[in-house]
């Protein structure tokens, strides 16, 4: 047998408490850092400017003068629903492209002879932001906000 003595046990202690210290600090460290982007990302995102309210119309201007019309019937901007699918109703010009990104599946569909438009998207649930964006056969297009909170229980 060996006359060394062995490694003093509150050696071996502070070894493994240090090994857990830096290892938490480092998850800590990582989780808040992960947390600020998150807001900061929010932060700016809830700086971008307003859009009208539903019930107004929105126009643009295009090359040969004639202005692109749309209105977003429903859903209502910051509205909530229990529901994972929605409809997007509105009017605009006869023979416009309405496309929507920001639900589950991007969705795109022609609008009725009449302007008029309904889409039904998938939400997941939480917050949806909604891009509705509609152009018109002269390449005009015209972008509409919309955020939906689907809030669906189990």
């Amino acid at each position: 047998m060996s006359d060394k003595p062995g490694v003093p046990s509150y050696l071996i202690y502070f070894g493994i408490f240090s090994m857990v210290f830096v290892a938490a600090l480092g998850v800590f460290l990582y989780m808040s850092n992960s947390k600020t982007k998150q807001y900061n990302l929010e932060a700016q995102k809830y700086q971008a400017p307003q859009e009208p309210s539903a019930a107004e119309a929105k126009t643009v201007a295009t090359s040969s003068g004639e202005t692109l019309k749309v209105t977003i019937a429903s859903p209502e901007d910051n509205s909530f629903t229990s529901n994972t699918n929605i409809k997007v109703a509105g009017a605009g010009k006869a023979g416009t492209t309405v496309a929507i990104t920001g639900g589950t599946k991007d969705v795109v569909n022609e609008s009725e002879p009449d302007g008029s438009f309904a889409l039904d998207v998938g939400l997941k649930e939480g917050q949806n932001d909604l891009i509705i964006t509609v152009f018109d056969q002269s390449g005009q297009k015209k972008i509409i906000n919309r955020t939906i909170y689907a809030v669906v229980e189990g």
